[in-house]
């Protein structure tokens, strides 16, 4: 499945100047005392809660690399990205594939919003327990007005086994929703003790404090941006 994620007709349209926050940013969390250990996987997602003021928005996120106890381990996804619009009237995240995620989400109800999620295999002859974890990204943040409010939240929790095929990850945290964002739906009967969590239906575990993407004083970036140009040819 192809998604564009390119979207020229907004900016056109928009009858303001369009707002862009570019961020490089390192979001950390702290594991509990429970036992994370070989041959387990850790699922540690991201999700967002925004305020677009406008009718559309767009997060774009560019994985650099994660550390857990300042050791550096492999993360698969290179991309993720959420449109948010308000004529959506549901959320909506598409099938995983080999480039990232891609998540729709409505404005302005659709609360907490899955970003991006990684599987980190634990290896063998270590134990994660209270284990310190950073993830680092580059963040884009762009809508049609200034007066953007964006903020970065990061969970971790442990599963006997979980795939990015099979995890169908909830995208949106609503009033009708039952689970977190991020919850890895298709994996939930694996779901152990440890990360950030303490099992039962902490699918997620405990988020992170926020970290701010973009507020309203934020620099807004012109339309030759580099990095813009680049979110804007970008593909899943």
């Amino acid at each position: 499945m192809v998604v564009a994620l390119a979207f020229g007709s907004e900016l056109a349209a928009a009858s303001r100047k369009p707002e862009f926050c570019i961020k490089d940013i390192c979001l950390s969390t702290q594991f509990n005392s429970h036992s994370v250990t070989f041959p387990n996987v850790i699922w540690i997602t991201i999700a967002v809660t925004t305020g677009f003021p406008s009718s559309w928005g767009d997060i774009h996120f560019t994985f650099e690399n994660i550390t857990i106890n300042d050791t550096a381990v492999q993360g698969e996804v290179e991309y993720s990205a959420i449109s948010f619009r308000k004529e959506y009237t549901t959320c909506h995240l598409a099938p995983y594939n080999d480039a990232g995620w891609y998540t729709e989400a409505s404005l302005p109800e659709s609360g907490d919003t899955f970003l991006t999620a990684l599987i980190v295999p634990v290896p063998e002859n270590v134990d994660w327990a209270d284990a310190s974890v950073t993830l680092c990204g580059n963040f884009y943040v762009i809508s049609a007005t200034p007066g953007n409010q964006a903020d970065a939240q990061i969970a971790a929790a442990v599963y006997t086994d979980c795939s990015y095929d099979g995890a169908y990850p909830v995208p949106c945290e609503t009033s009708d929703s039952i689970y977190n964002a991020g919850t890895p739906t298709g994996c939930m009967n694996n779901l152990i003790a440890g990360g950030t969590g303490n099992g039962n239906s902490d699918y997620t575990g405990e988020w992170s404090d926020g970290y701010s993407l973009c507020n309203s004083k934020s620099q807004s970036k012109s339309k030759s941006s580099p990095c813009l140009n680049y979110v804007l040819n970008k593909q899943l």
